[in-house]
């Protein structure tokens, strides 16, 4: 099974993902319904309070109009005037107190007369300038610091200031203004309702908007989940498509080894049974030299097969869909590092490309790069260096090793890739040669570009095709993370 389909999905390793996911959600939700409900509650709480003001205004202006029918001759910028007419107001229900002030904002008179002297403030002050009313509400003011002292109070009521200024028709002059506390029971309660009901809406959008957030969630959370089953499957059919090519490539591969590796057996065969025949019929001890050739053949024959056994067994490493070539890379000297330990040789490796490999390509190309690495080893001395590389080239990507042996003897090059053809001691070349089927497969070229007294150089060339799955970090950054969410 590859490492993507045995991978847990995430909703199965985070089970508590889509309910956490819910849940803020619900809390972000429910913030953003307090958030607006406190604010549109501050504005109509604003319209309320400003609404007494307008009136208190329209009162005032309709009383100097019914003075001035029966007196032409009074001037709103006389005291009395405005004393008269704030007296004539503070008669309304629920008026509890009012000062009067000049056009600077200085205490004038009171009523009633236990009322104590008082200043505005100066965000008051500048609203007045602009004659517009400035009204305050408090939802437990202590009477006590509005009146005299000896008068019977409350210690705490709601109570409502209005401020109206008194000017002129037609100008834009400050004449003086007026300051009424009225009785705030009445628009508390008022409050309270408006409260209310603005909570039961909010908690009733929160129900609505709520159960419709979960029901979204919960049918995207289905539907993900959902396409991560079939993402998995497809990846597990990927997966056994792929094995069974690599397989089909290998079986191809080791089946032209197969027809070398009989022939290459048979005279070895027929040479033993001859060679046994002829020393049946010798005295004893005068066959020595016979024996010793027989277990010569035989150790060869047995080594032939042993290198043929490995190759066949060598099953591939990498099942992802796609692989970045720094992992066969990686792979491949890891594979081979035990034995670069073995034999005292320095593995070194340059920075790799980055870009991506299908997987039949990635598991074919460690089988090859896998076997290049371990014949040079074998090749380089103790002490020696052998380097594996890679680069772009005219659309390929090239893979090389270089050693520090030998070189490739002269007369062994036509037969490079053929069984049987091997410098290193014991070895029949059956390595090379299945690695050439596995890049002929590939649609790669495997050739020796260098051989001297000072060592070999292999090189491994893998076309890309036109829509490979390669190129900047990004792409391959982006192709990684989208796996790792999808699956």
């Amino acid at each position: 099974m590859t490492d993507t389909a045995s991978k847990v999905s995430l909703f199965e390793r985070f089970r508590w993902l889509p309910l956490a996911m819910v849940a803020i959600t619900l809390v972000v939700f429910g913030a953003a319904i307090v958030s607006v409900t406190r604010q549109l509650r501050h504005q109509i709480r604003q319209q309320m309070i400003a609404r007494d003001g307008e009136v208190f205004q329209a009162v005032l202006w309709l009383q100097y109009s019914n003075h001035l029918q029966s007196a032409p001759e009074l001037q709103l910028d006389e005291p009395s005037v405005q004393f008269n007419l704030l007296l004539e107001i503070s008669r309304m229900r629920g008026v509890l107190a009012a000062r009067l002030f000049d056009a600077r904002g200085s205490f004038v008179a009171s009523v009633p007369p236990t009322v104590q002297p008082g200043a505005l403030g100066r965000e008051t002050m500048s609203v007045l300038t602009d004659l517009r009313c400035h009204s305050r509400f408090f939802e437990a003011a202590n009477l006590a610091k509005l009146f005299l002292p000896g008068t019977a109070l409350a210690a705490a009521v709601p109570l409502l200031e209005v401020n109206v200024p008194f000017y002129a028709p037609a100008q834009s002059q400050l004449l003086g203004s007026a300051q009424f506390y009225l009785d705030g029971q009445a628009l508390a309660t008022e409050f309270a309702t408006l409260d209310q009901h603005l909570w039961q809406q909010g908690w009733l959008v929160f129900l609505v908007g709520g159960g419709l957030i979960v029901v979204g969630l919960s049918w995207t959370f289905r539907r993900l989940q959902q396409a991560n089953m079939e993402l998995r499957s497809r990846s597990e059919s990927l997966a056994r498509a792929n094995q069974e090519l690599i397989l089909a490539a290998k079986t191809s591969a080791t089946g032209a080894m197969s027809a070398h590796l009989i022939h290459g057996l048979k005279s070895p065969i027929i040479g033993l049974r001859n060679l046994f025949e002829g020393l049946a019929s010798q005295p004893p001890g005068e066959n020595q030299a016979g024996w010793q050739m027989a277990q010569k053949t035989i150790r060869e024959m047995q080594q032939m097969i042993n290198d043929f056994g490995k190759m066949l067994n060598n099953e591939p490493s990498l099942s992802q869909p796609f692989s970045p070539l720094a992992d066969v890379l990686a792979l491949a000297i890891r594979k081979n590092q035990p034995l670069a330990q073995q034999t005292g040789v320095r593995l070194l490796h340059s920075p790799p490309l980055d870009l991506l490999l299908e997987n039949r390509a990635a598991n074919l190309s460690l089988l090859i790069l896998e076997n290049l690495l371990r014949n040079a080893l074998q090749a380089t001395a103790h002490g020696g260096t052998v380097t594996l590389s890679t680069r772009m080239e005219a659309g390929q990507v090239v893979c090389q090793v270089q050693d520090e042996g030998t070189g490739f003897p002269d007369a062994l090059r036509p037969h490079l890739f053929m069984p049987c053809q091997s410098t290193k001691p014991g070895g029949l070349g059956i390595g090379l040669a299945i690695s050439k089927q596995l890049a002929n497969h590939l649609g790669a070229r495997l050739e020796l570009a260098a051989s001297s007294p000072r060592g070999c150089v292999f090189e491994f060339r893998l076309p890309m095709p036109p829509n490979d799955p390669v190129s900047s970090e990004k792409t391959v950054t982006n192709r990684l993370a989208t796996t790792l969410i999808l699956n």
